[in-house]
């Protein structure tokens, strides 16, 4: 409910066509006497939920291979770059790739 004195917000009715689902929702018995009904409401009234869909995270994996050169051999293995490893929520200069250096390990 709002507040006493503010403007109305509402979400105006989607047609009934337009919704995912439709629940007729009819009395089967009188709450009073407990007379079984039948028939149709021709204008029933009508309440929408609105649902937000369940969001799924989308994992990608990177494989960064080390391989050693065959024609230098000096001991030093070549790592595969791959992007810029990082959490979103931390801005991307914490986790910046050193100029000329080696990629650095996952955070």
């Amino acid at each position: 409910g709002g507040q006493p004195g503010h403007p109305k917000h509402e979400r105006p009715l989607i047609p009934s066509e337009q919704c995912n689902e439709v629940h007729p929702l009819k009395p089967t018995e009188c709450r009073r006497c407990a007379a079984k009904l039948s028939g149709s409401d021709l204008e029933p009234l009508r309440h929408q939920v609105w649902e937000l869909p369940e969001t799924r995270p989308q994992v990608t994996e990177y494989q960064l291979h080390r391989l050693e050169c065959k024609v230098t051999v000096h001991g030093v293995e070549e790592r595969g770059t791959g992007p810029c490893f990082r959490p979103r929520s931390l801005p991307p200069k914490c986790f910046q790739r050193p100029k000329n250096g080696p990629v650095p390990d996952h955070p």
